[in-house]
């Protein structure tokens, strides 16, 4: 389940053998539900809402997607990779942009990202080529400005 504002939630709820995502509503102790995505291919899970609160970052089956709240399609993060396996991410504290770690599942190779939900892609411009991703640990974290990204490793922090 996912805070959306008071009041308001998106969660998943089983249905055959996967599961929809709904926004459940809460208004004058009267509940209702509205369906936001229907059946999964596997099963939605890991669901946070962006700072802005206009957008869901969420895993169909262990594949990181992006959905506008306001209508329009889920996209997936990384569309040209099917093997790509959510390890971990973190919305920025102050708006729409997701950061996150993936293993590429034949390769076993760790990806950092940047997702940009505003604009629906990978941002490419990012101090993150010289970080051995395979090295560090798969969480990161946002400065409270939103401006930077803390990563660990075994021995080293970094702020990019």
């Amino acid at each position: 389940m996912s805070y959306l504002q008071e009041h308001r939630v998106v969660t998943a709820r089983p249905f055959k053998r996967s599961n929809r995502l709904f926004i459940m509503t809460d208004s004058n102790c009267i509940c209702s539900s509205t369906l936001l995505l229907d059946q999964a291919q596997e099963w939605y899970a890991n669901l946070s809402a962006s700072a802005d609160r206009n957008f869901i970052a969420f895993t169909d089956g262990l594949r990181p997607m992006v959905k506008p709240l306001g209508g329009g399609e889920p996209v997936y993060v990384f569309p040209d990779n099917p093997d790509a396996i959510m390890l971990d991410m973190r919305w920025s504290p102050t708006g729409a942009l997701l950061a996150g770690m993936i293993l590429d599942n034949p390769s076993q190779e760790r990806q950092l990202f940047i997702f940009d939900a505003a604009q629906g892609k990978l941002r490419n411009n990012l101090p993150l080529s010289n970080l051995a991703a395979n090295y560090l640990t798969a969480f990161p974290c946002w400065s409270p400005d939103g401006n930077r990204l803390l990563l660990t490793s075994a021995r080293s922090a970094h702020l990019v």
